[in-house]
């Protein structure tokens, strides 16, 4: 349409991160969680690797290495089954190009790939996983150089519809963001409570820590040397977040949360939602693009690439851009 150029063809792409040659994007094929999505209804997929340039998209191929990734309990093997939803990409410090994918089939894991070039494409190979406990519903995950993590828990596995209701209107407090290594396993993160946290970065350089919670509407800054909470900007239920060249992106639905539940038949569903462009440090609002009855509707992630923004959803049959 006028405001959007997209690829069809996807499968809920949720997240989106970019390859190291920047010439592709590598999108989860997500499921569903609950309670959006009965157990029964939610479906398994893999990562799609979209190429920009020739605007299509593919399973990433994987392949098998040595467990030394992750808590080296887990295993894989080729029936394995993913139900995909956070993803992030970090190059490690012995240069190797990390992909940590949050699984939901099966109970929760987290499942460590290795990305390798295949010139002209990339693939994946599997180097390990980490085991949730069961008491925990995860969301997104953000990497660190040395293998350690943070994930989001959004809140306990069995919420139900009306727990939804009740957590749009008071907004208390459903999860926290954990921090986990092989070393000490998992911890909660002082400071990081909030209603349905979502999206997260973690900062290394500035040690610093980017919460969104979805239902809380607000994203907030962490300072991780303070255990305090450096800035707050309120923005409806913002979800993923993407840091890039010192701005943070992220998209608010312009409509309540439960309004979703109204779109499970329709493609794409076209409420109104906006794309932020915010400081990285005091999240001070430089850019804002609001969308109404478009081609493209509920984005969780946005993500700028020269000169556009890219826009993945977690209820969508497509990736659509257009020009920042």
């Amino acid at each position: 349409d006028q405001h959007f150029s997209v690829i069809c063809g996807m499968d809920h792409p949720g997240d989106l991160v970019l390859t190291p040659d920047r010439d592709f994007f590598i999108a989860p094929q997500f499921g569903g969680v609950a309670p959006f999505v009965s157990p029964e209804n939610r479906h398994t997929g893999k990562l799609s690797l979209v190429s920009v340039a020739e605007e299509t998209a593919q399973d990433l191929e994987i392949k098998f290495s040595d467990n030394t990734w992750g808590d080296g309990r887990c295993e894989w093997s080729q029936d394995k089954l993913m139900e995909p939803h956070g993803i992030d990409l970090v190059q490690r410090t012995d240069g190797d190009y990390q992909l940590a994918v949050v699984n939901h089939y099966s109970g929760d894991s987290i499942e460590m790939f290795e990305l390798i070039s295949a010139d002209p494409t990339w693939i994946l190979v599997w180097r390990g996983c980490v085991r949730v406990p069961e008491v925990y519903y995860l969301n997104d995950i953000s990497l660190s150089e040395d293998g350690s993590l943070y994930v989001s828990h959004m809140y306990r596995p069995d919420f139900t519809i009306f727990d939804l209701r009740l957590l749009e209107l008071f907004k208390y407090d459903t999860g926290f963001v954990m921090r986990w290594d092989p070393e000490h396993g998992f911890g909660q993160v002082p400071g990081s409570e909030g209603a349905n946290p979502s999206g997260l970065i973690y900062d290394s350089e500035n040690l610093l820590l980017y919460v969104a919670h979805t239902s809380g509407d607000r994203i907030d800054v962490l300072d991780m040397a303070k255990r305090t909470i450096l800035e707050t900007f309120p923005l409806n239920s913002p979800d993923n977040l993407i840091m890039k060249d010192g701005y943070i992106w992220a998209t608010s639905r312009d409509h309540e949360l439960l309004d979703t539940t109204l779109c499970e038949e329709f493609f794409p569903c076209a409420l109104p939602f906006s794309v932020y462009q915010l400081e990285q440090i005091n999240l001070e609002l430089i850019n804002k693009w609001s969308f109404n009855h478009t081609s493209m509707g509920m984005p969780t992630v946005a993500h700028p690439l020269e000169g556009r923004v890219w826009l993945g959803g977690a209820h969508s049959d497509r990736i659509a851009s257009f020009p920042q």
